[in-house]
């Protein structure tokens, strides 16, 4: 969970992280007692508990300038003593039923004794919620919109469908290029290259299994490996180049072999259900030279379908995507995190 501090939100000004489906910033003013400023806040509240989830950060103003649309420029304090993290649970608690999960931070501000920036993270719910309006919202393109009944019913429909969501990590390590012969000049003959891979995870969050998933995953062209450029389908969106890569929730057991020297059957493909709570992996092998590449302004897109629920589509900006290096794992006192031993 990212620990809220009022560095970590000048970190999102200085790095000019952009609004998107899952993140969205408030102004101070966004807070206020009439009617109008309460429907609005709980209409963007819902709208993302009715989506995919996300958060939501009061305190925290945007640029006017057109060009700048949805980028943060600047802290935008709150006083507490008017507006109260109590009074804005009780605010939250007006969208019905209530969200569970939602969790409020208040951040203290050194502009004063009394400012706050508040960060409202709220998780995608397993039915519709609605605003004090009496209509229902979700997400689109920055913007809280009415859902269609369509939607709504599909909203609903959670609890008997699989919610599949994805999770991405940008890992660079050492890929060891070993002799097929062992002998006893080995270790000093082995290479290292550094790799760098897209880790893709397939997480059921739904209450109920899901037996099929079939995923697309669109990253830059720019990101991919040399060879994929002759072997992966285009695509093209919002004049942005994509290779498509397939994945499913598939695996083989190894039948035989696994040595250098002996040849490796594997059985027939199948298909591994992911239950609630757990995950899928993959990786997408990404090209050498990362590291001399402008992600500035690329995006990786997906879409997932899993069972009989309806398709899901999303995007993350590469720059937002946690990256970890695992080159010095080798040299011992390694630690490893829950996700880390679910991959084991």
């Amino acid at each position: 969970m990212t620990p809220w501090t009022q560095s970590e939100l000048e970190r999102l000004i200085t790095e000019q992280i952009e609004e998107s489906r899952i993140l969205d910033y408030k102004r101070a003013a966004s807070l206020g007692r009439q009617n109008k400023q309460k429907d609005e806040l709980a209409k963007d509240i819902s709208a993302f508990a009715n989506s995919a989830g996300g958060t939501i950060v009061y305190g925290v103003a945007e640029f006017e300038d057109e060009a700048k649309r949805h980028l943060p420029e600047r802290l935008d304090p709150i006083d507490r003593i008017q507006f109260s993290r109590e009074w804005l649970d009780q605010m939250v608690d007006s969208i019905q039923p209530r969200i569970d999960g939602l969790k409020i931070h208040s951040v203290p501000l050194d502009s004063a004794p009394n400012h706050v920036a508040y960060v409202v993270e709220i998780p995608q719910s397993v039915t519709a919620h609605q605003a004090t309006d009496k209509k229902y919202y979700r997400r689109y393109n920055f913007r809280s919109i009415p859902m269609d009944d369509y939607e709504i019913r599909d909203v609903m429909a959670r609890q008997k469908h699989p919610n599949i969501e994805l999770t991405f990590e940008l890992r660079v390590e050492l890929e060891v290029e070993k002799d097929l012969i062992p002998t006893s000049f080995a270790s000093s003959s082995q290479k290292r290259k550094t790799r760098h891979v897209l880790v893709v995870r397939a997480k059921n969050s739904g209450t109920v299994l899901a037996q099929y998933v079939n995923a697309h995953i669109f990253v830059p062209v720019q990101m991919a490996r040399t060879y994929e450029r002759f072997s992966q389908h285009i695509r093209r969106h919002d004049d942005r180049e994509y290779y498509s890569f397939y994945r499913a929730n598939t695996s083989r057991d190894v039948l035989q072999g696994g040595s250098p020297l002996e040849r490796t059957v594997y059985g027939p493909t199948r298909y591994d259900p992911i239950l609630p709570g757990r995950s899928h992996k993959w990786e997408i092998e990404l090209t050498r030279k990362l590291d001399t590449i402008d992600l500035n302004g690329l995006y990786i897109e997906w879409s997932v379908f899993a069972d009989n629920a309806r398709r899901q589509v999303g995007e993350i900006v590469v720059n937002d995507i946690k990256q970890v290096d695992l080159r010095e794992r080798a040299s011992g006192g390694e630690h490893f995190t829950e996700e880390d031993i679910e991959d084991l």
